[in-house]
């Protein structure tokens, strides 16, 4: 239950401040009066998406701060503890857009980044357009509404279906690990036989590596080795016939 929200230097608003009790209140006005500004800075409020349109002409931020009475909401209570956010029944949000567009949010005096704002938010305020009610034909939206017409025995039921299902998928995770494992280790066993059956296939003799570099080396000079033999000949030839001359 919203019990009072602060608007200061949002569009044409300078400073306002709004406070609500049990019951219905409507906020009338002409076309123009800014009921919609209301609206709009309760989405900003509550997460939505900020640019610096919206911060009054001459002012360095615009500036929204809510007061939320929380009744028993597990859900709710349960994000904020996984947050790190103090539940209690009362929260106070506040959200400052500033003029370099960058925008600060808090949740009982805490910053929160825009996605957890924007989570605390659904549970606290459901603000209905002209066409919002085809959100109920999208199915994600399904468990959520089933899950919130449940009582204290359902949500300690799901509360342990939950811790059962993460241990579940714990020890489903070391299985696969370990399947993959020993797949691997089977593969790199038949790897290493294969390569032994190779090596003693191939029947290596000791000394072997260095006669086998020796004779690379020879083969690799074999050219050079030719064209010696080759000038040799010529200069013996040719020796040959000055003597028989």
């Amino acid at each position: 239950m919203l019990l009072e929200i602060s608007i200061k230097n949002f569009a044409i608003i300078e400073e306002v401040r709004l406070a609500f009790d049990k019951g219905m209140t409507v906020l009338t006005g002409e076309t123009g009066a800014g009921k919609s500004i209301i609206i709009d800075a309760m989405n900003l409020l509550l997460g939505a998406r900020a640019t610096t349109d919206v911060i009054r002409h001459g002012k360095p931020k615009a500036e929204m701060e809510g007061l939320f009475l929380v009744e028993k909401d597990r859900a709710l209570f349960d994000y904020l503890e996984e947050q790190g956010i103090e539940a209690t029944e009362e929260l106070i949000i506040r959200r400052e857009v500033l003029a370099n567009g960058r925008s600060i949010s808090r949740i009982n005096g805490q910053l929160v980044n825009l996605s957890v704002l924007k989570e605390v938010g659904q549970h606290l305020v459901d603000i209905h357009g002209q066409h919002d009610q085809e959100e109920l034909m999208k199915g994600q939206h399904h468990i959520g509404l089933l899950d919130s017409f449940g009582q204290e025995d359902f949500w300690n039921l799901k509360s342990d279906y939950q811790a059962a299902f993460e241990t579940y998928r714990t020890i489903r995770k070391l299985v696969l690990d370990k399947q993959k494992n020993e797949q691997e280790h089977k593969a790199r066993i038949e790897m290493l036989e294969f390569q032994m059956a190779e090596i003693e296939a191939a029947a290596l003799q000791s000394q072997e590596d260095l006669n086998l570099m020796k004779e690379r080396e020879k083969l690799l000079n074999h050219k050079q080795i030719a064209d010696t033999l080759t000038m040799t000949w010529k200069v013996w030839k040719n020796t040959m016939l000055s003597i028989r001359k």
